[in-house]
């Protein structure tokens, strides 16, 4: 897409500068939820070659080098991002709020116990013998994850983002009646007028697919059911007490 870009005779600068933009943070994005999983992972700059043999794959890189690499792309797309989307077309877009916050939620990782010198990775290594994760443990690493969270707070602020507190909001749907279930609501799924300012990065999909009612399917004889809120009594019975018995053996 990036590689054609510029060669589209319908966007103009702005535009194309936009979209630049976007693949940065997309790039920064998709990277950071891998971290987020795996911690060291392959880092993929270029587009990669899709005839490429084994011989050829991007092996990982060692975790350090990974969330710089994933800050300063954050870092990068912020640059030529807006700050808020007010166009409802848009809404859900990337935003220099949203790549400053997920930033700083990078570094935070970075910064906690789970990465930061724990011992339990001391013998993680590649097949080459690369160190993949830290094994010191640097409290400067939480210097800079407070820095990180300052500027998203401050630049979130700046362009007007704030906790949700419109308790007389009026909404084309009238279910449910007013009052705290109401309010509720309209923080979570309600557009009247302007978006939520407390909403900094979205999930815009209309369908029930993704939401939070397909989390919560009831007891069915469908084989595609999902539940991943509502705990079944099933699975709470899996999880002893803090003594190691079940609930109901525990004095």
């Amino acid at each position: 897409f990036r590689n054609t870009l510029d060669k589209n005779p319908e966007l103009n600068d702005e535009q194309k500068k936009d979209y630049n933009a976007q693949i940065d943070f997309l790039l920064a994005y998709y990277h950071f939820l891998l971290y987020r999983c795996y911690g060291p992972i392959s880092l993929i700059k270029d587009e990669p070659n899709i005839q490429a043999t084994q011989d050829q794959f991007v092996s990982r890189t060692p975790l350090d080098e990974c969330t710089t690499w994933i800050a300063d792309k954050f870092d990068e797309a912020a640059k030529n991002l807006p700050e808020h989307r007010a166009s409802k077309s848009e809404f859900g877009l990337a935003t220099s709020v949203a790549a400053k916050a997920l930033k700083a939620k990078l570094l935070i990782y970075a910064a906690s116990p789970l990465f930061n010198g724990n011992p339990m990775y001391a013998d993680f290594k590649d097949k080459e013998g690369v160190q993949l994760m830290p094994t010191t443990y640097d409290p400067n690493k939480w210097v800079k994850a407070k820095e990180a969270l300052k500027e998203a707070i401050d630049l979130a602020h700046k362009a007007g983002y704030k906790l949700y507190d419109k308790n007389d909001y009026v909404s084309d749907n009238k279910y449910p009646a007013p009052g705290i279930e109401r309010r509720l609501r309209m923080n979570i799924l309600d557009w009247k007028g302007e978006a939520n300012p407390e909403v900094m990065f979205a999930d815009t999909r209309g369908t029930g697919y993704y939401d939070i009612q397909l989390k919560s399917t009831p007891k069915c004889d469908a084989d595609n059911g999902a539940n991943g809120i509502s705990l079944t009594w099933a699975m709470l019975n899996r999880f002893y007490t803090k003594n190691g018995l079940p609930w109901d053996e525990d004095p």
